[in-house]
């Protein structure tokens, strides 16, 4: 490995600690960023808001530079704006690139997400070749910032590498799959369905894997981030109560219904924040939103160690949360 000191934004939110935690195991020199200083698993920490000027970012002596900060997605659409969105995700990207650019910077790794490509996908998952067409403030941002910081980095000796990240999960997760998983353990609650909603996913600490890969191979370019399956919130389901040996009737609603209430939830969403969640909820059962990252696990030497199958196993066989 040639680089040793790296400088990681957001280096106290799910990802960047795990990030962070995994670099310093492998011998690297953590320079920590957040906006609020906080104790972790890093040598130094810098108070950094990451739409600060690229000259105030402390990049100095920083061999590479893995940029995990970012404005979260808003699932109900109904607390960010685009605006919120640029100035944070899309701002933030390009600050990042021109303060590699500046510094003379090896390699930079940018955590982006795969909504930058889409919200929702067919049944044939998308590879890194397809169009983007993103439809949410945070998508627009996300892609906008990779555009920017590729552009700035063009005919540079700076390697750049985005990772677009499938749905993350795992200890300290605050996402829906946390919610499902403690509505799947209700006797009586219907199962969602199984015919719809397939997703991909990514293990916290794959994605710390892969960061170390996507530092220490030659590649350049865009890659998905997901471990090759795909996962459906009624089998997720069905699959808790096994391993908690609920004997609830499995009665998995079926998908038609939905979908109807989705259409109407669709057409009439701009009327109400209400409106808004229940459609989002209901996109994040019927919708699918599955990714093909096997470009990038080839090109980067990668492979995922984590699957949810294996997670759910480990998970309430030790009684914890994932």
């Amino acid at each position: 490995m040639t680089h040793r000191t790296v400088l990681v934004t957001g280096a106290t939110g799910f990802v960047g600690r795990a990030v962070c935690g995994a670099l310093q195991q492998q011998g690297w020199t953590v320079r920590a960023a957040a906006r609020r200083v906080t104790a972790g698993p890093w040598s130094e920490f810098f108070p950094l808001d990451v739409t600060s000027p690229p000259e105030a970012w402390p990049v100095a002596g920083v061999d590479a530079v893995v940029h995990a900060a970012g404005l979260a997605h808003d699932v109900h659409a109904t607390t960010t704006t685009d605006g919120d969105h640029a100035r944070v995700n899309t701002e933030g990207m390009a600050n990042a690139a021109t303060a590699v650019h500046a510094a003379g910077i090896p390699v930079l790794v940018l955590i982006s997400s795969v909504k930058a490509m889409a919200d929702r996908t067919t049944s044939i998952p998308l590879t890194e070749n397809e169009p983007c067409r993103p439809t949410t403030p945070y998508g627009r941002a996300k892609l906008r910032g990779e555009q920017l910081a590729g552009d700035i980095l063009s005919g540079s000796t700076s390697r750049l590498v985005i990772l677009r990240l499938t749905p993350v999960y795992g200890p300290g997760s605050k996402g829906n799959l946390n919610r499902l998983l403690a509505a799947s353990s209700r006797r009586w609650m219907p199962l969602l369905p199984l015919e719809a909603g397939a997703r991909s996913m990514i293990h916290v600490e794959d994605v710390a894997s892969l960061v170390l890969a996507a530092l220490s191979a030659p590649a350049a370019g865009v890659f998905i981030a997901d471990d090759g399956l795909h996962y459906v919130a009624g089998e997720i389901q069905r699959r808790v109560r096994s391993l908690q040996g609920i004997s609830a009737p499995n009665f998995h609603m079926p998908a038609t219904p939905l979908r109807a209430i989705h259409g109407a939830t669709r057409r009439w969403s701009t009327r109400s924040a209400g409106l808004r969640r229940l459609e989002a909820d209901l996109s994040r059962i019927l919708d699918a939103g599955v990714f093909d990252g096997s470009h990038g696990r080839a090109d980067l030497g990668w492979q995922p160690q984590h699957s949810l199958w294996a997670t759910l196993e480990g998970t309430f066989s030790g009684h914890t949360i994932p």
